[in-house]
């Protein structure tokens, strides 16, 4: 829910051009999916929800142009996938 609530968030913020704002509320939404997890951490539907809000986060970081901050919460969607270094190294390749 929050997930949706945030998404609905970012795409009001980006499409009028405030990434800035997109961010700082994905980053939030993020703070907030992490607490959640602390509390049950087996939770696959909290784990998936925290990976798309970093995939919509990294896409507010390329809007903003911040390629660095971009590569940090893309790497974060791929620890929070649980993937191996092998599935990563094939998923770059």
């Amino acid at each position: 829910m929050l997930t949706q609530l945030s998404q609905t968030v970012f795409a009001f913020d980006f499409r009028n051009r405030q990434p800035a704002d997109a961010r700082q509320r994905l980053e939030q939404a993020i703070r907030f999916e992490r607490r959640a997890l602390s509390i049950t951490p087996d939770s696959k539907p909290y784990r998936g929800e925290l990976c798309k809000q970093h995939k919509t986060l990294t896409r507010a970081l390329l809007g903003l142009g911040d390629r660095h901050a971009a590569d940090r919460a893309s790497e974060e969607v791929l620890r929070c996938t649980g993937a191996s270094d092998q599935e990563r190294y094939e998923t770059a390749g």
